[in-house]
């Protein structure tokens, strides 16, 4: 964890960020400075993901995008993928891809019983449904933009004074405004009061006022202690 000299608007504190500046970004920490309204803190930023062994889609009824809502547009939509995603690493194209590539249906398709046999021995990953906050959270994530198909996993997470932020994974182009995918006031969530199993140190379980929660994954225990420390 690094102090970052980010821009901070009148009014804030100190602020601390797992992550520097990527190359031609801003950090995560600059990014969520930029949501802040007057008076507001920004406490802890990191970079994090919903737990793997949770369902990796959302259901077709809750995703927003078209391309993911309509069964005949999928194979196409997997097939650009897989050609943007090669382009990228073999060119240097810096592209948005569309969804899902080629191998990573594969891969989801293989772990699927893996999952559930972890899920078995290693208990739950979440609660509450899809109805409850806890569901509203993962919904947000898993249909954040730029291409809202119902399959992110990985997010931005902002602690602040006022409220709980997750932002997209992906930062921005230039010019453009980021938009907070799901937002949560101060006293509507907490670290679960209920540990996780042993050998889950690089989780964190966040609970809702309704008592849902969901579990998160996050890069070291060091960001463990302090994600769970700034939100309570």
């Amino acid at each position: 964890m690094t102090d970052v000299g980010a821009p901070v608007p009148s009014g804030t504190g100190p602020v601390k960020a797992a992550y520097g500046a990527g190359r031609g970004h801003l950090s995560p920490a600059q990014r969520a400075v930029c949501h802040l309204v007057e008076g507001e803190r920004l406490l802890y930023v990191c970079p994090t993901e919903l737990d793997p062994l949770l369902p990796p889609r959302l259901p077709r009824r809750l995703r927003v995008g078209r391309a993911a809502r309509l069964r005949w547009w999928a194979p196409l939509t997997c097939l650009l993928s897989t050609v943007l995603r090669l382009g990228d690493y073999w060119l240097g194209w810096d592209l948005w891809t569309l969804g899902p590539t080629v191998w990573e249906y594969f891969f989801d398709w293989c772990r699927r019983p893996y999952r559930m046999v972890r899920r078995a021995v290693r208990g739950g990953v979440w609660g509450g449904g899809y109805e409850s906050e806890a569901g509203r959270f993962v919904v947000a994530v898993r249909n954040a933009p730029p291409w809202r198909h119902g399959e992110h996993d990985r997010l931005l997470l902002a602690v602040t004074s006022h409220r709980l932020l997750a932002l997209p994974w992906k930062a921005p182009s230039a010019g453009e405004q980021e938009e907070i995918s799901a937002q949560f006031p101060q006293g509507a969530f907490r670290n679960r009061r209920e540990p996780l199993p042993a050998g889950r140190r690089l989780r964190v379980a966040l609970e809702f006022r309704d008592g849902s929660w969901v579990g998160l994954v996050v890069k070291s225990e060091q960001e463990a202690k302090a994600l769970t420390a700034a939100w309570g």
